[in-house]
Formats: C-alpha cells, structure tokens, sequence
C-alpha cells in the first residue's frame, strides 16, 4: 500500500509545520497559504482518501525528531515563541538533511542496477540492518515474567541487496549467544556476498567488481561493542 502517516496533533500544528518548511526553503511569502486556505485545502484533499484518525501512544521517528516533537508539545515548558522558533528551525536543518541522505543512496541503489552489455551488474550494493526488538522472539517463554527469568533472545538482521537485476532482502536470524559488534557485522557481510554470489550463478552473471557498503549510525556497526 502507498500510505504516508503525518504525526500531528491537530490540523494546526500540521499548518505551522508546513509554515516552518516553506520558511527554511524559502518559499517566496506570496505563495504561502494561510491558515483558512491551508484548512480548506486539506477538507478538499479529505474527498480524494486523506484522512485523519486518532491514534493513543507516541509515533517514534528519530532520536531528534522526537526529541523536539515533545518539547514543542509540552506545555509546562512554556517555551517563548523565540525558543520554539530555534527549536523548529533546527528540526527542518535535520529534515533536509535527512532528505539529501535518502536521495544520495536512492541514488547510488539506481547505480547498482545498471549492467553491461553482457547482463552483468557493474555494482553491488548491501545495506545491513538490525531490526527492532518488536521482531525479536525470547525462548522460552513464561506465563508471568520476573526479573530472574534466564531465556535466550533471537536477533535479526535483514541486508537490502541490489546488484544489476537483483534486488532483494536476506534475513539472517541468530541468538544472543553469539556475540554482537564488528565481527558479526563481517560475518554477515561475508554471507550475504555468498548468497548475493548463488544468486547471480544461478542467473549465469558474473559478480561485479564494485561494492557499496550501507551502514547505520549505531554503536556496532562501529565497533563499540
């Protein structure tokens, strides 16, 4: 499904959002619509499947991004319009710049599938990624958990592959016996070329020369574990 959820409160805050956004990239004053027109926009895009619907918890995004989402909401703060200002602005630095990483690696996945004349990729790509804990298992289980229940828990990592006419994602599952920091990341690494390697063997392509690495910012993936 092609479905895009925007966390807000209410329809204003949304506004002031969309009011920080054509701020920070600097849309000229003229063109940006005011709250009744903004309103009456999103009424109209209702009729087309736009919805809003009430949801209880939090919508966890990144550290910084949640990070400003509740100080804009908390209003024991009572944070000066100053403050709040600083606080959007630095968000939507964020934003974009999140923005430019997507686009350069969407970039870099549409490179990996080119080919040679032959069919034959020209470039690997691998993205490795722990998931989280919701998709993690605990054996065994205990009808009523305690603080000295022993179990053994199950990791995941999923590795995003594109290579030429390949494009898929490998699963690797392991327990909490073996031990997480680089190592496992090079381990993973060396079964995912082996399998990307059967993969293209079994298409009669050859494995190309280049290899991009995809890596996330946690502490593992940079060897502090």
């Amino acid at each position: 499904l092609n479905v895009y959820v925007a966390p807000f409160i209410d329809l204003r805050s949304f506004y002031l959002e969309y009011k920080y956004y054509a701020a920070h990239h600097f849309y000229r004053p003229e063109i940006v619509a005011s709250f009744p027109t903004f309103k009456r926009a999103f009424v109209d895009c209702e009729k087309r499947g736009i919805k809003k619907l009430k949801a209880k918890g939090t919508f966890n995004t990144c550290e910084i991004c949640n990070n400003a989402s509740l100080l804009l909401a908390n209003k024991d703060r009572k944070l000066k319009h100053s403050q709040r200002e600083v606080i959007q602005k630095f968000r939507q630095l964020h934003l974009t710049q999140q923005s430019q990483e997507r686009q350069y690696l969407d970039g870099r996945k549409l490179l990996a599938a080119e080919v040679d004349e032959n069919g034959n990729p020209l470039r690997a790509l691998l993205f490795p990624d722990g998931m989280t804990h919701q998709y993690t298992c605990r054996t065994p289980k205990f009808p009523r958990a305690s603080k000295n229940d022993r179990y053994i828990e199950s990791r995941i990592v999923a590795m995003e592959v594109f290579c030429g006419p390949i494009k898929t994602v490998f699963v690797y599952r392991m327990s909490s016996l073996v031990g997480g920091g680089a190592n496992i990341m090079n381990e993973l690494l060396r079964q995912g070329l082996f399998d990307l390697c059967s993969l293209l063997r079994s298409r009669g392509l050859r494995m190309p020369r280049s290899l991009w690495l995809q890596f996330d910012n946690c502490g593992e993936n940079k060897n502090k574990e």
